[in-house]
């Protein structure tokens, strides 16, 4: 079967899922090296009570894989409606704390009463990460005009409670307005000192919305740059939508 480890090990790295050290030096998960014997997920975010942390396989309910912190402290199951992240097994007794109304396990999760944050679970392997993971759907704006410098100058925007770490580049939806034709508003990755690599919208028509999708590389703190023209801005609306 060597002939056959070895056809898959340089297809992975074909695809790009993995550098070619990587592969050869065996720095990937043997089932033996976890308990459960499936995929673990990883989840991330700023959360209260803290659930970040990697989870792993613990079995199966309602015919769909569940997880568990090795100490069992949380666990993240599907209920048959949701996927819920708590202090219960499924089923079981115990705290409710995130729920993702979705089939996917993988996303944006939004707090219960009582709780705070919205952790985002992503597979727990790292060559996945760099892959397309779409953030699912968030309830509102990440950011409005009311958060953000609109003074014509360029300033840092924290995306760490949002993206998990290792995040390459970030997707984000925008939805702008200005009393005056004109204005413009950009991001970059910080880190850079011009305007020319950088995404960009104008508005073209007096108190007309202007909406669209921009790419823009994050650097290792999860932080990007935003300028806005200063004078003039009846709305800005910003959300992530997804990251690699």
């Amino acid at each position: 079967m060597q002939w056959l480890i070895d056809i898959i090990k340089e297809w992975v790295i074909d695809q790009a899922y993995a550098t070619e050290a990587w592969v050869l030096e065996k720095l990937y998960l043997q089932k033996a090296e976890y308990p459960g014997y499936g995929m673990p997920v990883h989840v991330t975010g700023e959360t209260d009570p803290d659930v970040t942390c990697t989870y792993f396989r613990a079995g199966d309910y309602l015919g769909v894989p569940y997880y568990s912190q090795e100490d069992g402290s949380y666990f993240i199951w599907w209920s048959g409606t949701k996927w819920i992240i708590g202090t219960s097994v499924p089923g079981g007794p115990g705290t409710r704390m995130f729920q993702r109304v979705d089939l996917s396990v993988f996303g944006l999760y939004v707090n219960t009463p009582g709780n705070s944050g919205t952790p985002i679970v992503v597979s727990g392997y790292k060559y996945l990460l760099t892959g397309f993971v779409d953030r699912g759907d968030p309830p509102a704006w990440d950011w409005t005009h009311l958060d953000l410098d609109e003074d014509g100058a360029w300033h840092d925007l924290d995306l760490s409670a949002i993206v998990p770490e290792d995040t390459k580049g970030v997707l984000f939806k925008f939805y702008v307005g200005n009393s005056v034709i004109g204005k413009v508003f950009r991001m970059r990755r910080k880190g850079n000192a011009g305007g020319v690599n950088a995404s960009e919208l104008n508005t073209q028509v007096a108190n007309l919305y202007v909406s669209g999708d921009f790419i823009c590389p994050c650097d290792s703190d999860r932080k990007v740059q935003y300028y806005a023209t200063a004078g003039g801005w009846i709305g800005i609306y910003l959300t992530v939508k997804a990251w690699w």
